[in-house]
């Protein structure tokens, strides 16, 4: 028999954040215990509890029932367990009002955001379809808001013949039509200040880095930092994007606690801008690298190496292959004010990858502190921001990722 327990759920401290924002995944506390639970069940609840709209890639077919128990744990922690006990190909980011979920090459492929203004893009609007046609949501949204939306002749037979089930609560037009149209393989846009739904148009596949670049261009924000600590305030940009954001570590080791606050009042401008603004005023500069942004003093960045590993040879042996293999798959963890050691000891023991350290990278090893929060990123890009700052490197060599002090 399926059963859903659940327990417990309480709202941690933190700064009031609207009803609906993304935001609350990671603010709100929760502890169940789901045993057979379907995963449409289980992400149903996640949205009732958090008051977030969940978004799953209708592309995406595989369900399977959960058995897992939780303990006072953020939702978005919640969330990418229960995803990684799921499928290890999907992931999760904040867009179009919600949360939407699907494969990384979905998130990545699927627009963010639909430039251009019209009537009505931000009327609210609430809705719950089960197997609804596109053509009767997109009435339905009309009836509502008297807003137009008119389907191009050559969408016309996609939007009468694919049905979707989505709830939307209080959700701007716009989002709604996000959630609707783009995992549908369609596309909308504003042309001419009027709403068209049009065939899905092809996108050149995106190295991780041009995705990156293409979401911090085109994602507007408004901030009002107060003296807020740059950390904090680049947590807050991460959470935001769904991008990894790092500092590097030497600078807390380099600039006093005053130096490394931020204030900035800013409104409607694109991430990319604010970082620019940001990194300015404190002589930084930042750049793509090992899975997200390194923020770092513009000369650090010249000397710290580009990717994580260097590509393989013409002859891999069967032992490298492997290695590689596991080093290329996806990682989540958050560490603050743990050692190096602790950090690599933890990698260790998840991942089953020998990580062999020469005496001097151990000694080095022992008194770094790791504050280092990842979110699905390659295993060596994460051995990469835990390694290359401090002044180590690593190696596939005997079988074995070998670290050593960098000369």
């Amino acid at each position: 028999m399926r059963t859903l327990v659940i327990l417990l759920i309480v709202l941690a401290c933190a700064p009031a954040v609207a009803q609906d924002s993304p935001e609350v995944l990671s603010e709100r506390k929760i502890s169940v215990n789901f045993e057979e639970t379907g995963l449409d069940d289980v992400l149903a609840y996640l949205a009732k509890v958090t008051k977030v709209d969940i978004t799953v890639d209708p592309t995406w077919k595989k369900r399977p029932p959960l058995t897992l128990a939780l303990n006072e744990l953020s939702a978005k922690d919640a969330l990418s367990l229960i995803l990684a006990l799921t499928d290890s190909k999907l992931a999760f980011d904040a867009r179009w009002g919600g949360v939407f979920i699907g494969t990384k090459e979905r998130l990545e492929f699927l627009p963010k955001v639909v430039p251009g203004d019209a009537p009505g893009l931000d009327k609210k609007v609430s809705f719950d379809f089960a197997q609804a046609s596109i053509a009767d949501a997109l009435e339905f949204l009309q009836s509502i808001t008297g807003t137009e939306i008119e389907v191009t002749k050559e969408a016309k037979a996609r939007v009468k013949a694919v049905a979707i089930s989505i709830r939307c609560r209080q959700a701007s037009l716009r989002d709604a039509l996000s959630r609707i149209i783009f995992p549908s393989n369609l596309a909308w846009e504003v042309k001419g200040g009027k709403i068209r739904v049009i065939p899905a148009m092809t996108r050149k596949v995106e190295s991780p880095e041009d995705a990156a670049r293409r979401v911090l261009r085109e994602t507007r924000i408004s901030v009002n930092f107060a003296d807020t600590p740059v950390v904090d305030v680049l947590n807050f940009f991460a959470r935001y994007v769904s991008i990894n954001l790092h500092l590097d570590p030497i600078l807390h080791e380099q600039r006093s606690e005053d130096e490394m606050r931020v204030t900035l009042k800013a409104d409607d401008i694109t991430v990319s801008n604010a970082l620019k603004l940001i990194t300015m005023t404190k002589n930084l500069n930042y750049d793509f690298r090992w899975g997200g942004v390194l923020i770092a003093h513009p000369d650090r960045l010249k000397s710290l190496p580009k990717t994580a590993l260097p590509p393989p040879g013409e002859d891999v042996l069967a032992w490298e292959k492997k290695l590689r293999g596991q080093l290329e798959g996806a990682i989540t963890f958050s560490f603050d004010g743990a050692t190096v050691e602790q950090g690599l000891a933890f990698i260790r023991t998840l991942k089953g990858v020998n990580l062999v350290l020469t005496p001097k990278a151990q000694q080095v090893a022992e008194g770094a502190i790791l504050t280092l929060t990842v979110n699905g990123v390659a295993l060596s890009d994460a051995l990469a921001l835990i390694l290359f700052p401090r002044g180590l490197e690593m190696e596939l060599k005997n079988e074995v990722v070998l670290i050593s002090v960098r000369e």
